[in-house]
């Protein structure tokens, strides 16, 4: 029996994963030894921005608090990028686990003494805490996971000021009936 059956056909405490996922966490694997050129051409895509709109504007229409839409359009970005980054990963991981985390969480902290990083080193270990997933990569992967994760968002503020200005253009106009 093999590692993906094994897995689509859980035993008692496996988890469940996807035939899409585990397609995804191939292709990563496979794609992470080629260069990240084909990474800021991805987001840079104009068909990759719309697909990106039209499933956060479907999944803002059933979301309305702030946190809500941040984790929605945080999680919309996350299955754009199809699980093919370590961040994007992260995202679609972390929103199932949340509630789990919580109840073991209850366990007392330990005192750990932590040695004195470089400068450098201090900054690498801020930037893997910016980027979901990458606290304990090596520079390299961090590095390629940053660019990846930045062209991702200027994708999704682009994306989210053309939704912005549609939706704004449909609003009845409130301030021609007040004057």
């Amino acid at each position: 029996m093999s590692s993906e059956q094994r897995l689509i056909r859980p035993q008692r405490g496996q988890r469940v994963f996807a035939p899409k996922l585990l397609d995804a966490l191939r292709r990563s694997r496979r794609c992470s030894e080629a260069p990240a050129s084909h990474i800021s051409r991805r987001w840079r895509a104009t068909s990759v921005q719309k697909v990106y709109s039209l499933k956060l504007y479907d999944a803002l229409q059933r979301s309305r608090r702030s946190t809500m839409v941040r984790d929605t359009a945080d999680k919309v970005l996350a299955a754009t990028a199809r699980g093919t980054t370590r961040w994007s990963r992260a995202i679609l991981v972390s929103r199932l686990g949340r509630s789990t985390m919580r109840r073991h969480k209850n366990t007392k902290p330990t005192v750990r003494r932590r040695r004195k990083l470089s400068v450098v080193g201090s900054r690498v270990r801020v930037l893997g805490g910016l980027v979901p997933g990458c606290r304990r990569t090596a520079l390299p992967e961090l590095l390629d996971e940053t660019a990846d994760y930045i062209e991702a968002l200027e994708m999704q503020v682009r994306a989210m000021t053309a939704l912005s200005k549609i939706l704004s253009e449909f609003q009845p106009c409130d301030k021609l009936s007040s004057a």
